[in-house]
Formats: C-alpha cells, sequence, structure tokens
C-alpha cells in the first residue's frame, strides 16, 4: 500500500523538483512576460497532484482533496519564489506566485470531472 502511495506520488516530486531546478538557474535581464510559463508549470503539477490525491485521499470529500492540492501546490511556488530571491540573476515576483495558484485552480477545473464521478 505504502508503495502504491509512492508510486503515485512520484511523478508529482520529481515535477516539482524539476520546478525548483530550473528556478535556481541564473538568468539574464528579463526580458519579458513569464507569467503564462508559471500558469501552464503548475497546471500541470496540479494535475499530476490530483491524480495522486484521488487516489491517497480517495475516501475524504473531493472539497478536501481540492485544499490539498492547491495548498501543497500553492506553499511549493512560494517556497520556488522565495529560493529564487538568493539566486543571482532572479527575484521573486508575487505575480508569479500568482500566476502559480491561477494554473493550479486551472487544473481544479480540470479535475472537477474525476473528483464528482469518486464515491465519496
Amino acid at each position: 500500500m505504502a508503495y502504491e502511495g509512492l508510486k503515485r506520488f512520484l511523478p508529482a516530486g520529481i515535477y516539482m523538483i524539476f520546478l525548483l531546478a530550473v528556478a535556481v538557474i541564473p538568468l539574464g535581464p528579463p526580458g519579458g512576460s513569464d507569467k503564462l510559463a508559471h500558469a501552464l508549470s503548475y497546471f500541470i503539477l496540479g494535475l499530476l497532484l490530483f491524480w495522486w490525491a484521488s487516489w491517497r485521499l480517495a475516501h475524504r470529500p473531493a472539497y478536501l482533496v481540492a485544499l490539498v492540492v492547491i495548498g501543497i501546490g500553492a506553499v511549493h511556488g512560494a517556497l520556488v519564489e522565495m529560493v529564487q530571491s538568493q539566486v543571482p540573476g532572479r527575484v521573486a515576483d508575487l505575480g508569479d506566485w500568482q500566476a502559480d495558484i491561477f494554473g493550479l485552480l486551472t487544473s481544479l477545473l480540470a479535475a472537477l470531472p474525476i473528483l464528482g464521478a469518486r464515491k465519496s
């Protein structure tokens, strides 16, 4: 049972590490808005987290699954922004974090049919 939980979380966990690794790459001067990239990245993270949480929290109400996923994703996005503020050439940006949350909320909309089909 524990192995199944790890197996289901692994894609999201690896993707979270990937997002953090990308965030610590020093960049040159900003060249434009990266909000769409943030929203898309966290949309994908949200889908991966929903895949894990819909199994891990199968007997919990759908709203709780959504809160857990949005919470994990939002905390991850905030941590990435805090780490980024320590990287030369990178800055923490509240707008980036807001785009992350937008992507997570959009993934919730995509996951609603799955969550609604669950037996609570």
